[in-house]
């Protein structure tokens, strides 16, 4: 039979023995009462045993809460879960004993598990009857009340030792006191039939029970809220007493207050030794956020100053890390981790520091971490006092940001005063006051500057002012004084540059005039000169062939004379060779005429020689023919040679006439040549000289031009002049002088 099935039957039976019936467990009730043991098996530890104490089965809670398997314990004596002592003691036997007569056994036991340690249960030992009234077996329901009961034993603990330490009252809710331990009657001079009954509002006096702290306290009671402090009392002979105490309030299971304890030290020499530390403290504590840590940073504590400032309770920080104030990039950073290693030393750590609120909004705070040691001089923990100075930074960046605007020119912007209080307000109404200070003489003196905008120069500055402000009024004064007196000698310049402007422009017009009748002139000029060098050059050139002719004239004539004095030498020599021809035909002629004799002689002698010599006399007869042609040739080139030497002496003549003709040429050429020469060097020289003048007259016609041009644009700006004069004196009009 499984556990469940004993159960339902142990019930059936109980059911039974109360009706007195025989009742059956229809199978609906057996479904609903297997549901209750399933609740009660998941909630408490059942183990079954028989009369004798012999476990017969255990539920998988009572296994797991004692450490043991089932198959380890059935079969055993319960002893083995109790301490050997008590098993072998008379108060373990009356228990089987009257668990056995039908008693059930309940209340807080000690067992002992199987690993040794103790676990203590509220347990009930219910005995089981059959349907003969005898107890069969006995089962045992038990919850695991080991942290309830050494919880317990922690606070009977404490209280004795807050009793035997520390004085304490016990009032009810009205005030009325109940009881009062030997340490607060002996504290206040008082026995306790003289006060219990009594208000416990006789301890205090009449300025403590008017004032707001009575009225929290009061309060917090009232809601059950415990509520701690020093408090002051007044002792049975008026003594001023001083207990750190602490007020509780304990409720009953209607949340109601039942009664209310206080709890307290006599702190009164300490109070007086320390009042003005404690005055320190409190200062600090109520004008600095004070934080403290691990010395490896870890949050212990916060006051009220710090969570508000930040945004945090002190549940949502206690245990974390102190990266959890600032930037996620600056948590490993050498220098912060420098910081935490500093402090660690022992070495105090102070500035300004960014931290993050709970909203993620940011706040500077002006921090001293101090490190504190306990007796041994170790490093025991970190106390950070912080000033939260969000809006003196705020203000400084304000203020920084009016001076960037002010440097910009926008004197308008203003301080936000915002939540600002204190000194950052009066700060912020000064930065205020002191821009509004610099406002008026701006406004006075853009009013003046708006009317100089509109030629309107009378305005001058009439505020008030110091210092520098005063300084810079006078300037602008004296300068609106100097404008207007300049402005005043400039319309009247401007009527003499007028006038003066008008005889310049007049004056360049007639210049413009004679500068285009010069130039007009130059042109003609350069054109006749450049007509001239045309001709100059033209003579040049033509004088320059004509000494080439001249010079090949020369040449032939030179050639000539020598020609002529050649041939002249020519006939000379044949009129000698004339003469030779001529002594040559007489010896010619003389041979012909000897040889005509010899052939006269020869026709003689033939003729005397008869038949035999009239060969010789045909010969001779020949010869003598001969003869006579040879002497009438010789004649007659004697005649021609006579007739050539007479020609040749009357060319010789001429010949000799034409050389000193030549001669006279040569020299007349060599002269005409020499002239040419001089010509054509006086020519080119002309030429040069003639374009040197036409190069001077054409820069003289060119700056004519330019000066033409620049008479123009001077007569142009003159009348610019006389115009801008004429709008000089128009603007000058427009003042207010």
């Amino acid at each position: 039979m499984s556990i469940y099935q004993s159960s339902i039957t142990h019930a059936a039976q109980a059911l039974s023995r109360l009706s007195g019936k025989k009742i059956s467990v229809s199978a609906a009730e057996y479904t609903e009462l297997r549901g209750q043991i399933d609740a009660i098996n998941e909630t408490q530890a059942v183990v079954h045993f028989a009369t004798d104490g012999t476990i017969l089965e255990t539920n998988p809670l009572f296994q797991k809460l004692t450490g043991y398997r089932s198959e380890e314990l059935v079969g055993k004596h319960h002893r083995v879960m109790v301490t050997p002592e008590y098993s072998r003691s008379s108060e373990y036997n009356k228990f089987w004993e009257k668990l056995n007569a039908g008693e059930a056994q309940q209340g807080a036991m000690l067992r002992i598990k199987k690993d040794g340690g103790d676990i203590w249960l509220r347990a009930a030992y219910t005995p089981i009857r059959d349907n003969d009234g005898r107890v069969c077996k006995i089962i045992k329901y038990a919850v695991d009340i080991s942290w309830q009961l050494l919880a317990n034993y922690d606070f009977e603990g404490q209280v004795k030792a807050i009793r035997a330490n520390q004085a304490v009252l016990q009032f009810n809710p009205d005030g009325s006191i109940i009881e009062a331990n030997d340490i607060f009657l002996a504290s206040m001079g008082y026995a306790k039939n003289e006060i219990v009954g009594q208000q416990q509002r006789m301890f205090f006096d009449a300025w403590f029970l008017k004032s707001p702290e009575h009225k929290k306290l009061c309060d917090s009671l009232a809601k059950g809220e415990s509520i701690a402090g020093d408090y002051r009392l007044l002792t049975k002979s008026g003594k001023e007493v001083w207990l750190q105490a602490s007020f509780n309030p304990f409720l009953n299971h209607h949340g109601k207050v039942q009664k209310i304890m206080m709890y307290g030290v006599d702190i009164t020499a300490q109070k007086v030794i320390n009042v003005d530390y404690q005055g320190q403290i409190e200062g600090i504590n109520a004008s600095q956020a004070v934080i403290q840590y691990t010395p490896d940073g870890i949050i212990l504590d916060a006051n009220a100053n710090f969570l508000r400032a930040l945004g945090y309770s002190l549940h949502e920080i206690k245990g974390q890390h102190h990266k959890i104030f600032i930037r996620k990039e600056l948590q490993e950073a050498p220098a912060y981790l420098a910081q935490w290693a500093a402090l660690a030393r022992g070495e105090p750590q102070g500035g300004e520091f960014r931290h993050i609120g709970n909203g993620g909004n940011y706040l500077w705070l002006q921090a001293n971490y101090v490190p504190i040691r306990n007796s041994t001089g170790e490093v025991v923990k970190v106390v950070e006092y912080c000033t939260d100075i969000t809006q003196q930074k705020e203000t400084v960046m304000e203020i920084g940001r009016l001076i960037t605007t002010a440097k910009e020119g926008k004197l308008s912007e203003r301080a936000s005063l915002g939540n600002a209080t204190g000194q950052n307000l009066k700060m912020r109404e000064d930065v205020n006051s002191m821009l509004d200070s610099f406002t008026a003489p701006l406004q006075e003196i853009s009013r003046v500057m708006k009317q100089m905008a509109n030629n309107d120069l009378t305005l001058d500055m009439k505020g008030n002012y110091e210092g520098e402000l005063q300084t810079l009024k006078e300037y602008v004064n004296t300068a609106l004084l100097q404008l207007r007196e300049s402005l005043k000698n400039v319309k009247d310049t401007s009527t003499i540059v007028k006038h003066s402007a008008l005889e310049i422009a007049s004056g360049n017009a007639e210049l413009s005039v004679r500068t285009e009748q010069q130039a007009s002139s130059l042109e003609e000029t350069a054109a006749a000169m450049e007509e001239m060098t045309a001709t100059v050059q033209q003579t040049a050139s033509n004088a320059k062939l004509a000494n080439d002719l001249a010079m090949g004239a020369r040449s032939s004539a030179e050639n000539g004379a020598s020609v002529v004095q050649k041939a002249v030498t020519a006939m000379t020599e044949i009129t000698s060779s004339s003469h030779k021809i001529n002594s040559i035909i007489e010896v010619i002629n003389s041979i012909a005429f000897q040889t005509n004799l010899l052939a006269l002689n020869a026709s003689v002698e033939a003729a005397r020689a008869g038949d035999q010599g009239r060969g010789f006399a045909v010969v001779a007869d020949e010869v003598r023919k001969l003869a006579g042609r040879s002497a009438g040739a010789a004649k007659e080139i004697k005649a021609l040679i006579e007739d050539s030497t007479k020609k040749v002496d009357e060319g010789s003549l001429l010949v000799n006439k034409t050389g000193a003709m030549l001669e006279e040429i040569s020299i007349a050429v060599k002269k005409v040549s020499n002239v040419v020469e001089e010509i054509m060097a006086a020519s080119n020289e002309q030429a040069d000289g003639i374009a040197s003048v036409n190069a001077a007259i054409q820069q003289m016609d060119d700056m004519t031009q330019q000066n033409s041009a620049l008479v123009e644009e001077a007569a142009a700006n003159s009348e610019a002049l006389g115009s801008q004069s004429d709008m000089l004196g128009n603007m000058m009009e427009a003042f207010r002088v």
